[in-house]
C-alpha cells in the first residue's frame, strides 16, 4: 500500500532550516524499512531516511534539515 504525507512552505519567506513530521499509521499498518522516498522541487524522488519507530509501531517521526 501506497502512503504519502505532504509539507508544502507556504509563507514565501525562504527556505525551512528544519521540520519535523510526525504521522500515526492507521491500525494494521507497519512501515517498511527502507521504503521512505522524498520528491523535491521538479518532483523527482529519492531515498530518505527511515523515520524514527514510536513504541507502538505506528508513529512515526521524520526529520528533515
Amino acid at each position: 500500500m501506497q502512503y504519502t504525507l505532504s509539507l508544502e512552505n507556504t509563507s514565501g519567506s525562504g527556505s525551512v532550516a528544519a521540520t519535523r513530521i510526525i504521522d500515526v499509521l492507521p491500525v494494521g499498518l507497519r512501515f517498511e524499512p527502507g521504503s521512505a522516498r522524498v520528491a523535491r522541487n521538479a518532483g523527482t524522488f529519492s531515498n530518505a531516511a527511515d523515520p524514527v519507530i514510536g513504541a507502538d509501531g505506528r508513529t512515526l517521526s521524520f526529520d528533515s534539515g
